[in-house]
């Protein structure tokens, strides 16, 4: 299966597999074709002497097929002892073709599902509790950041959904077919909600800078592709979003190291989060030219690594709110201008040890026009200067 080449474009193969049974018993077997996405997969089943024994049509350009057969595109058949039979498949598609084939004794392959129905129930919990918890923040502070942030966490599902197949079990059918047709588009929608997340984030939106100039020439470049991604064919369509990877990717690692010179505290989270998407992202393109083995566990890599970056997103979201709520109460306690406790906070605490009777004395020097001058003094004369009084 690994010599298959594969390629960008509407390709259509065909696969040939002798399966024999070398036990004493009847096996019921399972071969599982491990793309969710092909539009043709047309299988038969031939004895020794070449008769069809079975004959099954899937893909989702097919009607009236089951979830379970959408979701995980099977062949069900039953081997005699002692006998062979062959495996003979037709895959058509417009997007990628590669398609794994694994045999499973029948209730090992319910296993798999077993095993890949937990791991998209926690994916999909989780990603929805996080989608509510920032839609509560949205509708309480109406920062656009958490809004952006819940874009991203829908375009994730509507991506992975489709790739994986665990969209059949969450959207209408209708709607899971026209996301497989559209993949290219929900993966733009991915890196675009991304990167607008990021500018809010990091705080480069509300300022003018290079970088922002930079942020804005990379939406621009994902916009154009995004649009192109509707019009194009599937097989012509990817490989313009790979291209679109390298400035996205670029803007991102300035964007990111830039920050973390000068606020390392609050975005560390945010560093951390790009670390188990990269790792991950990478291996299923190596999976696909064949460096690394299809299992269970490079299947869901990126699930994984995707659902590590959603808890780290949500842990720096919720960490920068904290930060900016010490910054709100520095800035209603502080003077603005020379960073000394304001009037605000010098009633609040002497009335506070006033109530506890402390004996103390409160000593008050104000220096005449003091605000006229102290923006023109460098930060190391003002400290100086605030030192000396």
């Amino acid at each position: 299966i690994t010599k298959i080449p594969w390629q960008f474009g509407n390709q259509t193969y065909w696969l040939k597999v002798s399966v024999t049974n070398r036990t004493e018993f009847i096996e019921n077997l399972t071969a599982h074709f491990d793309n969710p996405m092909l539009d043709q997969l047309e299988v038969w089943l031939l004895d020794a002497e070449n008769n069809i024994v079975k004959h099954k049509q899937l893909g989702d350009t097919l009607p009236n097929l089951n979830i379970h057969e959408q979701a995980f595109p099977h062949f069900s058949f039953q081997l005699n002892a002692k006998d062979s039979n062959v495996l003979v498949a037709r895959i058509k598609t417009t997007g990628i073709s590669k398609t794994p084939l694994t045999i499973y004794q029948s209730d090992n392959f319910n296993d798999v599902k077993k095993f890949s129905f937990l791991i998209w129930g926690l994916f999909i919990g989780v990603t929805v509790m996080i989608a509510l918890y920032n839609m509560i923040l949205f509708i309480s502070i109406r920062e656009t950041v958490y809004l952006a942030y819940i874009g991203y966490i829908l375009s994730t599902l509507m991506m992975m959904g489709s790739v994986l197949g665990f969209g059949y079990y969450i959207w209408p059918t209708p709607m899971q077919n026209w996301l497989q047709v559209y993949v290219v588009s929900t993966n733009f929608s991915v890196a675009i909600c991304a990167l607008i997340f990021g500018s809010l984030f990091l705080r480069y939106a509300s300022i003018k800078t290079k970088l922002n100039t930079l942020i804005k020439a990379t939406l621009a470049i994902l916009l154009i592709g995004a649009v192109s991604s509707f019009l194009l064919p599937e097989y012509s369509a990817a490989p313009v979003f790979f291209v679109c990877m390298v400035p996205l990717y670029i803007t991102v690692l300035l964007i990111v190291f830039n920050r973390l010179l000068t606020d390392f505290v609050w975005a560390k989270y945010y560093f951390f989060s790009w670390l188990p998407l990269i790792i991950s992202g990478a291996i299923q393109p190596l999976v696909l030219v064949g460096v690394f083995e299809h299992t269970f566990l490079t299947r869901h890599a990126f699930l994984i690594g995707v659902l590590l970056e959603v808890l780290l997103m949500a842990m720096a979201l919720a960490d920068k709110f904290s930060h900016q709520q010490q910054e709100s109460y520095f800035k209603a306690t502080h003077d603005s201008s020379s960073q000394l406790p304001n009037e605000t906070l010098y009633k609040y605490k002497i009335t506070q040890l006033l109530d506890q009777q402390h004996n103390f004395i409160a000593c008050f020097i104000e220096l005449k026009n003091f605000g006229q001058f102290i923006p023109y003094m460098p930060p190391k004369a003002k400290k100086d200067l605030i030192i000396i009084i």
